[in-house]
């Protein structure tokens, strides 16, 4: 018996994986979890692991590069010892908060990596395995299986990178308050209560799944993409969206497709939060930073349900969840 069917029935014939105990979706986010945990677990614990490693490292050597401020790179102590004698509590909290979440964005750098490939073989890989028989047997339906992957790569997954990335912003805090006792640094008051390591990851969770929202035609062409393709499913997600942008542009001589692309990845939520925050209070040059909030994701997303291309694009990316059931339906 294939190895991978193997698995799933032992998974399914332990306790914490028997469907009434969870209900039938719960228990299949739970799969996805224990199919991808290597990838939203494991590897992202190894980088904040070696990135703490590198930066108790850099302080104990004074030779760790924090952080670039107007083009030119410091070291922790340089940075803290800049801002020692500031006045300026709202000038150092920026400081402080850039810092981290320069340090936590080493965990989520891995993020699109973590959703385009676990996506672009979710479907295609049971295919090949045909360990998609075992749950067709199961009480669970084509659109349940297809809207748990769907969920977990896309939503619930990357959740766990910014949990992640925010135990790794308090670890290096619990690592520079001796190195700043030590350097009589008297800044451990401010980095202890005005620095957002956690609600300003909270509140970059909360701005990433607005834009997944945004982002969702695409993920549901990567899906679907993954229920049809033979094989190769990366070269089925890149290569009919290029035809199509040449085609419309050698016969039309128009750019519609190419622009519908770029806006659904960006541009769109880009506007977005321009058009509803003040864009000012994120960046005002060198290390006075601050980070979206709960709030300002609130906004956008708000603001966004009112934009008629938001809904367009959501019934388009519905269109490609249904096909990807439709094909694992009837077609595999």
């Amino acid at each position: 018996m294939n190895d991978k069917i193997t698995n799933e029935i032992s998974m399914m014939n332990s306790r914490k994986f028997n469907l009434t105990n969870y209900g039938k979706f719960p228990t299949l986010m739970v799969r996805e979890f224990y199919e991808h945990k290597t990838a939203f677990l494991t590897v992202p614990l190894v980088i904040a692991g070696l990135f703490l490693l590198f930066a108790i490292g850099g302080l104990v050597t004074g030779q760790g590069e924090v952080m670039s401020v107007n083009g030119s790179h410091m070291t922790a102590a340089e940075l803290l010892s800049m801002h020692a004698n500031d006045t300026d509590i709202e000038t150092v909290q920026r400081a402080l908060s850039a810092a981290m979440m320069g340090v936590g964005g080493s965990v989520i750098f891995v993020l699109p990596f973590v959703i385009l490939f676990p996506l672009l073989n979710s479907l295609y890989e049971e295919r090949i395995e045909r360990s998609y028989l075992f749950w067709k047997s199961m009480p669970v339906s084509d659109l349940q299986e297809v809207l748990s992957k769907l969920i977990f790569i896309v939503f619930a997954g990357p959740m766990i990178l910014f949990a992640i990335a925010s135990l790794l912003s308090f670890a290096i805090m619990l690592v520079l308050t001796p190195f700043m006792w030590a350097n009589d640094l008297p800044l451990i008051s401010v980095m202890w209560t005005q620095t957002p390591f956690i609600t300003g990851w909270i509140g970059a969770a909360a701005t990433y799944l607005v834009w997944a929202l945004w982002a969702l035609p695409i993920f549901g062409w990567i899906l679907l993409a993954s229920a049809y393709a033979p094989k190769a499913p990366l070269m089925f997600v890149v290569v009919p969206p290029i035809v199509v942008m040449l085609i419309e542009k050698m016969f039309l001589g128009t750019e519609w497709f190419d622009q519908a692309f770029v806006s659904r990845i960006g541009e769109k939520f880009g506007n977005t939060m321009a058009s509803v925050l003040d864009m000012d209070k994120f960046q005002r040059g060198g290390v006075n930073f601050n980070v979206p909030s709960v709030g300002d994701a609130g906004q956008v997303l708000f603001a966004s349900m009112a934009d008629p291309s938001f809904w367009v694009g959501t019934a388009v990316a519905a269109a490609f969840v249904m096909g990807a059931v439709y094909m694992r339906r009837y077609k595999i």
